[in-house]
Order: C-alpha cells, then sequence, then structure tokens
C-alpha cells in the first residue's frame, strides 16, 4: 500500500469527544470534502454503528484504540478534563469490532488501549500482536503506554512513556509497521516530547529502520513540525474541529469571524462548516510544506514560524549532544 509509505503525513481524527453531533453525521457532513486519510476510534465505530461505508471516502483509514474515547483525561487540545466516561470498553469488544472489519478502503489498526489498564512492555506487544491477527491485511501500528507503577515511584511517574527503555528494546518493535505514542504521554513540556521523540528515530536509524512514529494528538501548525522537526513522521488530531487554523497559528473559532471577513451574523454551525473546510485545506498545505522542506531544508517553507522553528531544532540537537558527552 503505497500511501501507508506517503510521510510526513497528517490525519484529521473524528471523535465523540470533541463534537456535540453524533460522530456518524460529522463523518457524513465532512465527507464531501475529507477524502484523504482520516482516523476513526474503534471505540465509536462500535458504539455508534458506523458501518464500513460510511467510511469508503477515505483513501487510508486509520482505526484507533479507542482508549481516548473511554478515557477521563483532556488531551493538549481540550481545555479542561471532561465527565467519565459512562460506557465500557473492553478488549472484548475492541476485538470483537475489529474482526468483523471488511471495509475495502487501505487500513492502518492501532492497538488496544484502555486509560486504566496498564501493562509491562513485554505484555504491550504480546497483547498487540494478537490484536492485529484478527485484520492481517491491515497495516499495525503499535500504541505504546507507560508501564504500571511500582512501589514507591513519584504518583505522576505513570504520566509519562519510559522512553530510556523503549530505546533499549527498540528491536522488540520490529514485527511491527508503525511505532505510535501519543504526545501528551512524551513529557511535560514541548521541549522534553522534541527529545523524545528524537530519541526514539535515533534508535530506530541505528539499527537501519525507517520505521514511521506516528504521533497521536498533534495536528496544528506549531506542534506537528516541530515533530516532525524530531523525527515523527504521522500526525493525528481534532484540533481541526476545535479550532481554526489561520496564517501559521491555530485561534479561537469566533476569531474565525475577523480574520477571513465572514459576517458577524453567520451562525454558530455555518462558522464552523467553514471552519472545517478551511482547516483541511490547512492540513494539506501543511503536509505539502513539510515536504518540501525534507527536500531543501529551508525553514522559511514554514512562513512566520520559520525561525522559531530552526531555533527550537537547534536547541534541542544541542542537548542531544550534550547528553551524549556525558555519558
Amino acid at each position: 500500500m503505497d500511501e501507508r509509505k506517503r510521510t510526513p503525513l497528517v490525519v484529521p481524527s473524528y471523535s465523540s469527544r470533541v463534537s456535540s453531533k453524533n460522530v456518524k453525521e460529522m463523518i457524513r457532513i465532512t465527507g464531501e470534502y475529507v477524502t484523504g486519510p482520516f482516523l476513526v476510534s474503534v471505540y465509536d465505530i462500535h458504539y455508534s454503528d458506523i458501518k464500513e461505508k460510511r467510511l469508503s471516502h477515505s483513501s487510508l483509514l486509520f482505526l484507533d484504540s479507542g482508549g481516548y474515547e473511554a478515557g477521563e483525561q483532556a488531551d493538549l487540545s481540550e481545555i479542561e478534563d471532561v465527565a467519565p466516561r459512562s460506557k465500557s470498553w473492553s478488549r472484548p469488544d475492541y476485538r470483537n469490532t475489529v474482526k468483523k472489519w471488511a471495509c475495502s478502503v487501505p487500513t492502518v489498526l492501532v492497538s488496544y488501549d484502555h486509560p486504566k489498564r496498564h501493562l509491562s512492555l513485554s505484555d504491550q506487544v504480546l497483547q498487540a500482536k494478537k490484536d492485529f491477527g484478527l485484520v492481517p491485511k491491515a497495516c499495525s501500528d503499535i500504541l505504546l503506554k507507560p508501564e504500571p507503577l511500582r512501589r514507591r515511584r513519584r504518583k505522576n511517574a505513570r504520566r509519562y512513556l519510559d522512553i530510556e527503555l523503549i530505546v533499549q528494546r527498540i528491536t522488540e518493535f520490529d514485527d511491527f509497521d508503525i511505532i505510535g505514542v501519543t504526545e501528551k504521554e512524551l513529557g511535560d513540556s514541548m521541549f522534553q516530547r522534541m527529545l523524545n521523540i528524537a530519541k526514539i528515530r535515533k534508535a530506530l536509524s541505528e539499527m537501519g529502520s525507517d520505521k514511521p512514529i506516528h504521533l497521536f494528538g498533534s495536528l496544528d501548525p506549531v506542534s506537528t513540525p516541530l515533530y516532525f522537526f524530531a523525527g515523527a513522521d504521522i500526525f493525528d488530531g481534532l484540533t481541526w474541529l476545535r479550532y481554526a487554523y489561520h496564517g501559521d497559528l491555530a485561534i479561537y473559532k469566533q476569531d474565525f469571524l475577523s480574520s477571513r471577513q465572514i459576517p458577524i451574523e453567520t451562525r454558530d454551525g455555518e462558522l464552523s462548516a467553514h471552519i472545517h473546510i478551511n482547516n483541511y485545506r490547512e492540513l494539506g498545505m501543511l503536509e505539502e510544506k513539510m515536504r518540501r522542506f525534507l527536500g531543501n531544508g529551508d525553514f522559511s517553507v514554514f512562513g512566520s514560524n520559520g525561525k522559531f522553528f530552526e531555533d527550537a531544532v537547534e536547541n534541542v540537537k544541542e542537548e542531544l549532544t550534550e547528553q551524549k558527552n556525558e555519558r
């Protein structure tokens, strides 16, 4: 499947956690212009009864794990934590849904995840292989999660991935097509998250692998290029439904009225439609900018953010060099 290898790749996502509309209805409404790759949760397919034909306009379909929809914590693009989910989400729910999947569209399957189920790295690998065995024709995307807490470890230790452990055991992921990580679990700052992506990319390169890194939860004009420079390849997120892309930034939806000279009388529903169409177009342009950068290495293709990006990349390189010299 050639498109799996076309990276960098931006992947607009759909989720029941972002829209007041039924997620199936949102997919239908935007299906007129969202014809490239996109992501839908197995959780939403299960609970919203989304049929394969509803997703046939995608050129590459990502079936996500369901952990985000089943959880309570907000990702970095949300304003606050959401109310607890009232519906259960188990591995049997996930597996019963994906094993019946018969979509003709090329598919990337993400391994099962639940925010209250924490497994060792070895068990994550083992269970993921069983998950992917249910849909052997799909591209496999293992979503790495923080391991269970050990005694006397600090309370928030589970929030973040153990990058050093992942790097040490990088060969264990060789059977998977894609390595996935969530933005929020990479660290507590943009700088730290970039460093950690760079470490995973370096470990893959040292074993002669160009395996894609899928960053879950990042899809905007600033963070996506930064993670791309650090070594990530695939980016999905919900900001295209939550905010408005304007210029080189993601802004509050209502501010789009002034940025595009849309009449102030425009109703919220119509405004959202304008924004979603604009955002999808902007994502295509962002993807093209990243590909142009691969060809010429010129940060100026990113407009007003170019110098900021260049400085951020240099800072990450310096830190990686310092850490290497300290060993």
